[in-house]
C-alpha cells in the first residue's frame, strides 16, 4: 500500500505516456486519476459495495484502463467483471464477466487480448478473450493451460 492524494491506496500503474497516473483508494475502492504536470486528481470510477478493484491496467493507447472489478456474496466471490474504463470522460464499459476461482486477468501488449487464468477443480483453465469482441472465450488446450500467461510475438 501505499500514500497518494491524501489517501492509502492499491493498484498504482503510471499511463504509457507517463502524463497520468490511476490508482485504487484501499478504504473506498474507488478508482482515480492524477493528471502528473497539475496533479489534478479525478474520481473515474466508484463500484458497487459488494465489490472492489483487484487490479488496473492502461492500454497501450494510454486513455484507457482494464478495471477487474471482483463481485461477492456473504463473504465468498462470485464473480469477476472485466471492464474497461476511459480515462477522459469517464465512461466505463462491461466487456466479460468470469465465474470462479480467477488467479489472474492479463492485457495483451497490443491491447487486443486479454487471458484470464482460473482454478478448476485440480486444473488451471486459460481463456482468451477478444477485448472488441467481448464475452466470446476461446479455452486453450489442457497441455499448455498449466503455464503462465506470456504474450509472444514471431516477426
Amino acid at each position: 500500500q501505499y500514500r497518494f492524494g491524501g489517501h492509502m491506496t492499491r493498484e498504482m500503474e503510471l499511463s504509457p505516456d507517463g502524463t497520468h497516473i490511476a490508482y485504487v483508494v484501499s478504504s473506498s475502492q474507488r478508482l482515480m486519476l492524477v493528471d502528473v504536470e497539475t496533479m489534478e486528481v479525478t474520481q473515474l470510477y466508484n463500484p458497487l459495495s459488494n465489490s472492489r478493484i483487484d487490479d488496473i491496467q492502461w492500454f497501450p493507447d494510454g486513455r484507457h484502463i482494464l478495471g477487474t472489478e471482483t463481485e461477492w456474496d456473504d463473504n465468498v466471490y462470485v464473480r469477476y467483471n472485466i471492464r474497461v474504463i476511459d480515462a477522459l470522460t469517464g465512461e466505463v464499459h462491461q466487456i466479460g464477466q468470469v465465474a470462479g476461482n480467477v488467479s489472474l486477468i492479463q492485457l495483451s501488449p497490443d491491447g487486443r487480448w486479454i487471458t484470464i487464468e482460473r482454478t478448476v477443480g485440480p486444473y488451471i483453465e486459460t481463456k482468451i478473450m477478444y477485448v472488441a469482441g467481448g464475452q466470446s472465450y476461446q479455452t486453450l488446450p489442457d497441455h499448455l493451460a498449466s503455464y503462465k500467461s506470456i504474450w509472444i510475438y514471431l516477426p
